[in-house]
């Protein structure tokens, strides 16, 4: 198979101006980075046409255009499809693409655990044949796209991750995507501000089953109440496949015990073979993410060997629940997203951890929450105040309503006017054997406090060492 202009051109159902057989070596949509033989896809913006970047996109190399409106003086060598909407022709692009080249597509959905699960299952997957997944959290209608465009014929698996925050906009990207298999990891209040009410929010996560035609297997949570009590007694006509611990099933986790201080060990159960496994991951919420991706890959073909093995050299993405020692102070970077309920169940655990002295939290906002937006705010309050914390520093608009209620429940609790006023106090408060839990919106940007801290603690240990 080959992306070429006049394949474009019928996918996307656009009018085809230059040759046909020009064949492009990639997609892209940013005239920022666009490589020499590219297909350059003219998004609009708020405040911008795409077209506009046309030039600075052909100056860098693209081989042809995927344009909502005609752009005069072009080479005729130079193919141009022209499309009344360039995302919605993207999404129809990267469909045909799919459809063509016909990998198993694994999408994984829900609140929280995404990122995660489609890492391990891609890392399972991985070996038993070739597997693309989603870079990072590309999840939206224009990511999504972008990851099935970067298919090629040797590909046997695509892994790819659905996010959504609004209504309607998980319907779309699972009819691009078009799975042989969904995971649905749970559905919580995220972005719940953009819904209006749980209903709602719930109904819009449950949009990805809405656009499967009935050949698909879906694997589901039957530890997430709501998940749960929508599938178990659905009358779908997809093969239903829970996980979990209220689950009757092929696989099972068994025996979990925490490590000190990071990490899980467990038995890993598929039918009646059994292998021990140590997880190095913060977090008892990731038991789930390890059940959905094994439950995944067992479906698949891979064998138990391969799964335990696969997951004892698991490694957290990016500042997802990733743990890292700096100065003697055991940090935990979980600072990608902040929801309400991961932000409760990351406090959870934090509390659990062994072989630390001390127990600080640095939280930032939690944001698309509307409405509740205060109320959210002041449970994570409390919760930290009743979660075995030894101190609460807060960054964020949000968070002033977060230390007022940690503070009326008898915790240390300090609002700070930005990550690097937080960096520096927790510098001179934290100790060798303390530990930080670092959660947040990443609009916070809390991952630089960790590098600001990183400094101070260095700078604690030289004064120190000098003193001595």
């Amino acid at each position: 198979m080959e992306l070429t202009a006049q394949f474009t051109a019928e996918a996307c159902g656009g009018g085809l101006r230059g040759p046909g057989d020009i064949v492009f070596k990639g997609v892209s949509t940013d005239s920022r980075t666009t490589a020499p033989g590219e297909l350059f896809v003219a998004l609009d913006g708020p405040r911008f046409h795409g077209e506009d970047f046309l030039p600075a996109a052909m100056a860098r190399g693209a081989a042809g255009a995927l344009l909502a409106r005609p752009v005069e003086g072009l080479p005729a060598d130079f193919p141009v499809v022209v499309v009344e909407d360039t995302l919605e022709a993207l999404g129809a692009l990267a469909n045909a693409w799919r459809r063509a080249l016909n990998p198993i597509v694994v999408a994984v959905s829900g609140s929280a655990g995404k990122t995660t699960t489609k890492e391990m299952t891609a890392a399972l997957m991985n070996g038993a044949a070739p597997v693309l997944a989603t870079e990072g959290n590309k999840n939206n209608l224009v990511g999504l796209p972008q990851t099935l465009l970067r298919l090629r014929p040797e590909h046997r698996f695509a892994v790819v991750e659905l996010g959504m925050n609004r209504p309607g906009e998980l319907l779309r990207l699972t009819e691009i995507a078009a799975p042989d298999a969904v995971v649905m990891t749970n559905i919580g209040n995220a972005h719940i501000g953009n819904f209006g009410s749980e209903e709602c929010l719930v109904r819009a996560e449950l949009e990805v089953l809405d656009a499967l035609d009935g050949h698909e297997v879906v694997f589901f949570n039957a530890d997430c109440p709501v998940l749960s009590a929508h599938l178990r007694q659905a009358e779908a006509p997809f093969l239903l496949t829970p996980f979990g611990r209220e689950a009757i099933s092929q696989v099972g986790i068994e025996d979990v015990s925490p490590i000190d201080p990071v990490g899980y060990r467990m038995v890993l159960r598929v039918g009646e073979e059994r292998r021990a496994l140590e997880l190095p991951l913060f977090g008892e919420y990731q038991v789930s993410n390890v059940w959905a991706a094994a439950s995944v890959a067992h479906y698949y073909g891979v064998g138990i060997d391969r799964i335990a093995s696969r997951l004892g050299n698991f490694t957290a993405p990016a500042l997802r629940s990733d743990a890292e020692w700096i100065g003697g102070v055991l940090v935990v970077k979980d600072c990608y997203n902040a929801s309400p309920d991961p932000m409760l169940r990351a406090i959870a655990s934090f509390r659990k951890l062994r072989g630390v002295k001390r127990r600080f939290a640095l939280l930032g906002d939690m944001y698309e929450l509307g409405e509740f937006t205060a109320r959210f705010h002041e449970v994570v309050g409390r919760a930290a105040a009743e979660g075995g914390l030894d101190g609460l520093f807060a960054v964020g608009e949000h968070t002033v309503d977060t230390v007022r209620e940690a503070a009326r429940g008898g915790l240390l609790a300090v609002h700070c006017a930005d990550s690097t006023e937080a960096a520096r106090l927790l510098a001179s408060e934290l100790r060798e054997g303390d530990a930080l839990l670092v959660k947040g919106s990443r609009a916070n940007r809390l991952e630089q406090a960790v590098e600001r801290l990183r400094a101070g603690l260095a700078a604690a240990d030289m004064l120190e060492v000098d003193a001595t």
